[in-house]
């Protein structure tokens, strides 16, 4: 190629792609079309609600996380079976909830050891 052609094909990759930019955007589909699609079906979205996590022993704050993985983590760390069914149990954390810090504790959880 020659050196004008390079030129010529680079400046007009640029405005091939800088006009790919300003193009429309398709159209929303319309009633008739969302009839015809054919229908999934409908899930609940699973609503995960984070606590703020503070030891029941001494009251320092342990982290914010769901209540499924702090029962994971306190398993873990105390190497005993975790829930939240005071019967029989050991308070080990009490968990606040994220919307407003204020509240009282909402979930408590309990190691339960043998």
């Amino acid at each position: 190629m020659k050196r004008l052609s390079l030129w010529l094909s680079t400046a007009f990759a640029v405005l091939a792609l800088s006009g790919a930019a300003f193009m429309k955007k398709p159209a929303p589909p319309s009633a008739a079309d969302a009839a015809s699609a054919p229908s999934s079906p409908t899930t609940k979205s699973a609503n995960i609600n984070y606590y703020y996590w503070y030891s029941a022993f001494d009251g320092s704050y342990n982290d914010y996380e769901p209540t499924s993985w702090e029962i994971y983590e306190m398993e873990i760390y105390y190497d005993v079976y975790v829930d939240t069914n005071p019967s029989g149990g050991t308070l080990i954390e009490k968990g606040i909830p994220y919307q407003n810090p204020n509240w009282p504790p909402m979930v408590y959880l309990y190691g339960h050891w043998d």
